[in-house]
């Protein structure tokens, strides 16, 4: 088969004017390179070995750590079950991964945890944004109201829960306001959770945290696709550095899915949160001119040049070197309150720990250690007068052994 480049693929199958042989050949491509990229990469990493002992490096500036002999970091999450869906799609019971080639050795179980939009919750500290942080304590999902803000949508009238289905079942006014939320699906065309349009507005959300932004100086012409906008300079091009956002599709009024207007839905997500947006650029050009940041835990990084990429390099320490000193300070004290327990995956936010079973009570030793990993893992990080706590989700994962 000749060799062909992904993004050529990517670029093909977007165009309009190709026949359904020749999507239906880009696409089983495109699956055959995934297929082969994560037999090559990672399954033949694993041939003849029993067992693994990856080297763990944890050198990197911002406190990460990184995995050779495997690379088991770079192991993909993504499911491979062939019965499961082809597109992206939450993980069950039915999905697994190349991940899951690694397993609790008998005798033992882990305790998974994955922290909840950790990231955002140090952005919004370090910006002091007060009225996203409220939200976020409140259980508000914000998604929903930033999906409404760049679509043009009415927003809804729960937004603690604007995915679940009512019943309509129940009177007075209760019944009022659930028939409205039913309302607000039927005009919205509302998909739940995985509504497109709420995916994209996520990634918005959460890779869109990183782009350059400048404040205005008097004399400042802007060149395009520079723009000003209330004392801010930005360029809506970066919306294309953010991961993935390309790839998803929103149906038009006839029901056809066809990519959406990336650009404006850029300068929405820009100036419906500008003095946000100041607070960063601000943030940025102290870090581009001291050529110098630290994390809250105080992790000091240098940049070398007085530029942009200083400026984003720099913020993108603060943040994301603050989540790898959390997790590291999570090792820690699992490790004084567990003597007897280990490590075996830290992956910037997330953590797999190793436990050894000392009861017959298995299930009541997992619950009361879960209960104790809950309140180890689970902390405050505070900034001025704003705190936020930091939660995880938690998994309990058993050697296949104890799980039949």
């Amino acid at each position: 088969m000749p060799s062909v480049a992904r993004n050529d693929l990517k670029k093909f199958l977007d165009k309009g004017n190709i026949t359904d042989i020749q999507r239906e050949l880009a696409q089983l491509r495109l699956e055959y390179s995934d297929i082969a990229m994560v037999r090559n990469t990672f399954i033949n990493s694993l041939k003849g070995h029993e067992r693994i002992y990856p080297t763990i490096l944890p050198t990197q500036s911002s406190g990460r750590w990184s995995y050779i002999s495997p690379a088991l970091s770079n192991f993909p999450k993504k499911c491979i079950n062939p019965e499961c869906p082809k597109y992206h799609h939450e993980k069950t019971d039915l999905c697994w991964s190349v991940r899951d080639c690694i397993e609790p050795d008998p005798g033992t179980f882990w305790i998974d945890h994955d922290l909840n939009a950790v990231e955002h919750f140090i952005y919004c500290l370090i910006l002091q944004w007060k009225e996203r942080l409220d939200d976020l304590k409140s259980g508000i999902d914000i998604h929903t109201p930033v999906t409404c803000s760049l679509f043009n949508l009415p927003m809804p009238p729960n937004t603690q829960n604007p995915h679940s289905f009512c019943t309509c079942g129940s009177s007075g006014r209760l019944l009022q306001k659930v028939c409205e939320h039913c309302q607000w699906r039927e005009v919205v065309k509302w998909q739940g959770k995985d509504d497109t349009r709420r995916t994209m507005s996520k990634n918005f959300t959460y890779g869109g945290q990183y782009f350059y932004v400048s404040l205005a100086k008097n004399s400042y012409k802007p060149r395009l696709p520079t723009r000003v906008y209330n004392g801010l300079v930005y360029n809506p091009m970066f919306v294309y550095s953010i991961p993935n956002i390309q790839s998803y599709l929103i149906s038009d009024n006839n029901g056809n899915l066809i990519p959406p207007d990336y650009e404006s839905l850029a300068i929405r997500f820009v100036e419906s949160n500008v003095e946000i947006q100041k607070r960063k650029a601000y943030l940025m050009e102290k870090y581009r001119k001291d050529k110098v940041s630290r994390t809250l835990y105080g992790g000091k990084r240098h940049g070398w040049f007085s530029n942009q990429d200083t400026a984003k390099e720099l913020f993108n320490h603060t943040i994301q070197g603050t989540v790898a000193s959390y997790i590291n300070e999570s090792c820690i004290l699992l490790q004084k309150a567990f003597p007897e327990s280990y490590i075996i995956h830290n992956q910037h936010d997330s953590l797999k720990w190793a436990f050894t079973y000392t009861s017959y009570d298995k299930a009541a030793e997992e619950q009361e250690i879960l209960s104790k990993c809950k309140k180890i893992c689970q902390r405050s990080l505070i900034v001025q007068e704003h705190e936020a706590e930091i939660t995880a989700t938690f998994k309990i994962v058993r050697a296949r052994e104890e799980s039949t």
